[in-house]
């Protein structure tokens, strides 16, 4: 996960400024949550939950429906439910567009991520109210690509909340933007809000100057940065603490949650694997299966081929079943044990819930050392 600080000490004032704002907007609920949203259209998950994370997004292009997520071990991508491998530039884009939501969405969580670097400037009153300024910038090492970007954030000097932001990028042909907070809420304990989009009918030399064009009414509003049927959730309840997938169904409210103990096994080690249904929808959910067959786990090697099937050798009773889940129920919870590979390498584990109505694949990395 993404913690800590690098290049703030705890004393550091623009350090606490960011933890004391982090603390109004919801604190530590922030590190054990599913927050669902949509932005832009495309519905968005985040995952965070003991050290480890999940961040995905799924939208149609041309027709067909496109998966992409990102986790501590992996980036993937789906198309049409198959995987699509991807180059390091690809990887690099899907990070980018995944990263990039999340961090505004869900901010001033993000504020105190590895990369991040504080630094305290002068304090100063934005349409009467006393504001504390903070500076982000960021080290090249875990900084991402936009590493090199500035950012300002305004927080309120007696409500800690964070209000007002600006930033100046250097992607594409450059430029800068202002935002201030609206829409604020609270939604499972977590204080969320929405942004008007600002930029300077003129050139702005330093960003930390957007104040004094808002006050004078030089600022063009350029779009809304919403976020849409937020939810927040617990997270899944597995009892392993490995790699995590999520896979969701095709109408966008069932997910199926596999996990492992750990990322790295021996050749044939055993192991262990856990299962989880849970239904985010607000009516009841039920799964029809045509045997006693509820699930199935599939690992390959990174060149797609197969090199083990948990169902290969078993034989299941050919009676039809169900699984009911209740309204924002979770479902059933299924572990396993599997073999790992016996040659040393990269695979993924791909878990498939075998119901007639619905398609869910969730898959994890696997790698034997």
């Amino acid at each position: 996960m993404l913690f800590g600080i690098t290049g703030c000490g705890v004393d550091d004032p623009g350090h606490s400024l960011v933890q004391q704002s982090i603390e109004v907007h919801g604190g530590d609920r922030f590190e054990e949550a599913e927050i669902r949203f949509g932005f832009r259209g495309q519905p968005f998950a985040v995952i965070r939950q003991g050290g480890r994370f999940h961040y995905e997004r799924s939208y149609e292009e041309e027709g067909v429906r496109i998966r992409e997520w990102m986790t501590n071990d992996q980036t993937r991508r789906m198309v049409d439910g198959e995987p699509v491998t991807l180059d390091e530039e690809g990887r690099a884009r899907v990070e980018l567009d995944l990263n990039s939501v999340v961090y505004f969405a869900l901010l001033p969580f993000r504020l105190m991520d590895p990369a991040v670097r504080h630094r305290e400037l002068a304090p100063t009153d934005i349409e009467g109210e006393p504001y504390r300024v903070v500076e982000v910038t960021f080290q090249r090492e875990g900084g991402g690509e936009d590493w090199e970007d500035r950012f300002v954030y305004w927080f309120h000097a007696d409500d800690h909340t964070l209000d007002f932001m600006a930033y100046r990028y250097d992607r594409g042909d450059g430029g800068t933007r202002f935002r201030r907070a609206v829409n604020r809420r609270e939604v499972g304990e977590l204080l969320l809000q929405d942004y008007e989009n600002f930029t300077a009918n003129e050139g702005i030399e330093d960003i930390v100057d957007y104040p004094l064009l808002l006050a004078e009414g030089r600022l063009e509003l350029v779009s809304m940065v919403e976020m849409e049927d937020v939810a927040v959730l617990p997270p899944p309840s597995l009892p392993l603490d490995g790699p995590v997938g999520v896979g969701e169904a095709s109408d966008e409210g069932v997910e199926l949650i596999v996990g492992m103990e750990r990322l790295e096994y021996e050749p044939g080690e055993a192991v262990r694997v856990a299962l989880q249904l849970a239904n985010r929808l607000d009516r009841e959910r039920v799964l029809h299966f045509r045997s006693g067959q509820r699930y199935d786990l599939v690992v390959f090697a990174e060149d797609d081929s197969e090199v083990f099937r948990w169902s290969d050798e078993r034989s299941f009773t050919q009676a039809l079943g169900q699984v009911q889940l209740g309204p924002g129920d979770d479902g059933p919870m299924w572990e396993e044990e599997i073999p790992a590979p016996e040659a040393p390498g990269q695979y993924r584990l791909r878990a498939t819930v075998t119901a007639d109505d619905t398609d869910l694949v969730a898959e994890v990395p696997l790698e034997v050392r």
